[in-house]
């Protein structure tokens, strides 16, 4: 169905994004063994750089997943407004 391609391509896209942060944050680890930091600040920098992109992930996640159980609550909707027209449609065809 339609709501179950949706939420496997966003589940698909969430985690690439998450495979992808977690390269990103493997390359920055490495980078930072291989480099020493002189000034601890810019280490400092880094770290929060990275807690803010986890966050910002952790949030779109959520929108995502948000997003997701609307539209399911909307295709529920649609189908009980559609089987409330087959009924009507059969009531009055009946009466025909």
């Amino acid at each position: 169905m339609l709501i179950e391609y949706i939420k496997s391509s966003i589940q698909i896209l969430v985690q690439l994004k998450a495979e992808e942060t977690i390269q990103q944050l493997e390359r920055q680890r490495a980078e930072a063994r291989g480099a020493e930091y002189e000034d601890s600040n810019e280490y400092e920098k880094l770290l929060r750089k990275l807690e803010s992109d986890i966050r910002t992930y952790i949030k779109i996640e959520h929108q995502m997943k948000l997003h997701s159980e609307n539209l399911q609550l909307r295709i529920d909707e649609l189908e009980k407004e559609k089987n409330l027209f087959k009924q009507k449609n059969k009531q009055l065809t009946e009466v025909i």
